[in-house]
């Protein structure tokens, strides 16, 4: 297992091949589209409520992490908070998380049209381009769900445990990005239980990346608590209020698996399994997603 995949244990530790170029040159395409889209969209509203939780620094907020405040004091503190400003760091989010995913495609086996397809997809997905438009906590999180991806494949391919050690600081600071990764985490540790590599659970180098994601993450977790959980109080409010869009476990699933995106889901898992039982581990990861994200 350890001699599966050693050559490519470092994710920028890539020379320039045709494969990277044209990674490159979907990169310079994204930058392009910032240059030109950043200044024609005003201000969003929640950008202005994310510069205003900046002015009070804090380990909490009553309805998000700390983490974009931080980001928006950092801004405010240095480059300013002009339109291009503000954009740009989701900009190099995105630009991140379009690298990150071809080198997730390669490390999974795939060769240039891998590389080509999956970074293009990340560019052109209209979610994405979206999210990674505005200044808020939706532009960072796929940037650290896909790095965290890739640490776990590699640690399949390479068997190396210290990757517990990054996918534990990787988890404490998208806990103070976004919550929203506490349903990434059950598909993750059944992902493993269901494979080789549920050999972890009984070494030293799992529990303390889980120590590690959880004294990044306990302020923020002691500010809610002192507060008597605020952000629970206030998703409880917008429920009781009707605001929220109820559906259902297969409706939702449905959903999820939408037809631009079930088949590929589909197949993409298979082949994991094909590939053999240390390759199930990420299939039964994004099964597992599916299922806890509802």
């Amino acid at each position: 297992m350890k001699g599966t995949a050693t050559s490519h244990s470092n994710p920028f530790r890539y020379r320039l091949t045709p494969s990277m170029a044209a990674v490159s040159c979907i990169v310079l395409a994204r930058i392009a589209i910032y240059l030109v889209a950043a200044p024609n969209y005003g201000y969003f509203r929640d950008e202005m409520y994310y510069l205003a939780c900046g002015e009070h620094p804090a380990w909490g907020y009553i309805d998000q992490p700390p983490l974009i405040a931080w980001m928006a004091w950092l801004l405010e503190h240095t480059i300013g908070v002009s339109l291009y400003a503000m954009r740009l760091l989701p900009m190099l989010a995105d630009v991140g998380c379009i690298v990150m995913t071809a080198l997730l495609a390669r490390k999974l086996g795939g060769g240039f049209w891998a590389m080509l397809l999956s970074s293009l997809a990340v560019l052109v997905a209209p979610i994405s381009l979206t999210l990674s438009q505005l200044f808020t906590m939706n532009a960072f999180d796929p940037l650290l769900w896909i790095w965290i991806a890739w640490l776990l494949v590699d640690l399949v391919q390479t068997g190396k445990e210290r990757n517990w050690l990054w996918i534990g600081v990787l988890t404490g600071l998208t806990l103070l990005n976004k919550y929203g990764v506490l349903f990434l985490l059950p598909g993750l540790i059944a992902g493993v239980a269901f494979s080789q590599l549920r050999r972890s659970f009984v070494r030293p180098w799992f529990w303390t990346g889980c120590v590690l994601a959880t004294v990044i993450s306990l302020p923020n977790f002691l500010w809610q608590f002192h507060r008597d959980f605020p952000f629970v109080q206030m998703v409880s409010s917008v429920r009781k209020a009707g605001r929220d869009v109820m559906v259902a476990p297969l409706p939702y699933l449905a959903q999820e698996l939408s037809l631009r995106f079930w088949s590929s889901w589909l197949c993409g898992s298979l082949s994991l399994r094909r590939a053999g039982g240390t390759h199930f581990c990420f299939g039964a990861l994004s099964a597992c997603w599916a299922a806890c994200s509802y």
